[in-house]
């Protein structure tokens, strides 16, 4: 199978880790803007486990593969703002695409939130074997996150195991999303699925793998972790099974099928009941970071009962106003009313959530009717309906 290499050439592109007051302390790279991409031929999961181990802080993963073998790549925004290196092409959905055949599947399995004691990999892959017979054939080795098992300099532990990675191979790797969501559905069917609130107070639906990475740009940080002054990791190898690649065609005819994320979430009945339970929570939540907003828009000089109908009609009734400003990471701010001029040219433009700017993602609008936007995080997807007009204040 092919995956794809990539070398940031302007300094470290995975975690850095350093120690503050006693406490680890994680900080992100900044964006790829100056990168090689290496297509690489794959021969089997021991191959892949060399590949990913083998990961220095510069670099990083796609199961994506652009359309040369080795070549310059950027970002959008610096395409955009022609500062892109001579041949650059940007890391997105255009340039890089499924390969044909095989590819691979990573699972970011992520750390408990109730403090219970985070999956080992033989844990986690006893549960996969319970849950889904298939899995005890298929091929997939796991290892430990790029920030586990940190020391600091008089050896006391920062971080324990922390969250895994787990990867496979399909043989379809256009299947990805929807082996992923298979998998998504058979955690929450057997009891392994449980409600988050994010900053805003809304509902998100959660299982222990992050439903966030199947696409073919996207970065998998797996490269080594840059250490501060004073730190140590402890280093194990990857643990392997071997097996056959999966069958990607079987695994989605015995789940919800070739559906998104969002679709799946808004049909399945277990998440439907945990949402339902959940909203009297939410709603006192959203209430609260509702009033927080308003108070932002009458000290920022707007009418208060303008500002409590316009968030109370996002976050309560998932409807933007025609005036209500989006954040869009390529285009500036815009109102609901500009975009709705011309949907179509801000057609998967990388946008903050509206309810939330701090939060970025992608927007998707319907513009065949121009009524809806789908903003997408990093887990989770909602629907809002938007329109021209002001918010209507009661009479």
């Amino acid at each position: 199978m092919l995956i794809t290499r990539i070398r940031n050439l302007d300094g470290p592109l995975s975690k850095s880790l350093s120690m503050v007051d006693g406490k680890l302390v994680k900080n992100a790279a900044a964006d790829l803007v100056n990168g090689m991409a290496h297509r690489v031929h794959v021969e089997d999961i021991e191959h892949l486990a060399q590949i990913v181990c083998s990961l220095t802080s510069q670099e990083a993963l796609t199961f994506g593969v652009p359309p040369f073998e080795h070549g310059r790549i950027t970002t959008q925004d610096y395409v955009a703002m022609g500062k892109a290196p001579i041949g650059a092409v940007p890391r997105d959905k255009e340039h890089f695409k499924w390969p044909e055949g095989e590819g691979g599947l990573m699972l970011d399995i992520d750390q408990p939130h109730d403090g219970s004691e985070p999956f080992t990999a033989k844990t986690f892959d006893d549960l996969m074997e319970d849950m889904l017979p298939w899995w005890r054939n298929v091929s997939r080795f796991y290892r430990p996150s790029v920030s586990a098992f940190v020391y600091g300099p008089d050896g006391q532990k920062l971080s324990g195991r922390g969250s895994l990675r787990c990867y496979s191979i399909l043989d379809k790797a256009e299947n990805a999303l929807f082996v992923g969501v298979a998998l998504a559905d058979a955690f929450w069917c057997n009891g392994y699925g449980r409600i988050e609130f994010d900053k805003a107070g809304r509902a998100q639906a959660k299982c222990p793998i992050d439903c966030g990475v199947w696409q073919a740009s996207r970065l998998d940080f797996a490269g080594a972790a840059v250490l501060g002054p004073g730190l140590t990791q402890k280093k194990y190898p990857p643990y392997i099974v071997h097996g056959r690649i999966i069958d990607s065609e079987a695994v989605i005819a015995a789940g919800p099928g070739k559906v998104s994320v969002g679709v799946w979430a808004s049909h399945n009945i277990e998440v439907r009941k945990a949402k339902g339970a959940a909203r009297p929570e939410e709603r006192t939540r959203q209430r609260t970071y509702i009033k927080q907003r308003i108070e932002q828009d009458v000290e920022a000089g707007f009418e208060r009962a303008m500002a409590e109908r316009k968030w109370r009609m996002a976050l309560l009734d998932n409807i933007l106003s025609g005036t209500f400003p989006l954040h869009f990471r390529d285009k500036g701010i815009l109102t609901v009313a500009d975009v709705l001029k011309n949907p179509a040219a801000y057609d998967l433009e990388r946008l903050a959530d509206p309810a939330d700017p701090t939060r970025t993602g992608r927007s998707v609008l319907a513009s065949a009717r121009s009524t809806r936007l789908i903003t997408s995080q990093k887990r989770s997807c909602r629907m809002l309906e938007i329109g021209h007009s002001e918010p209507l204040l009661a009479s």
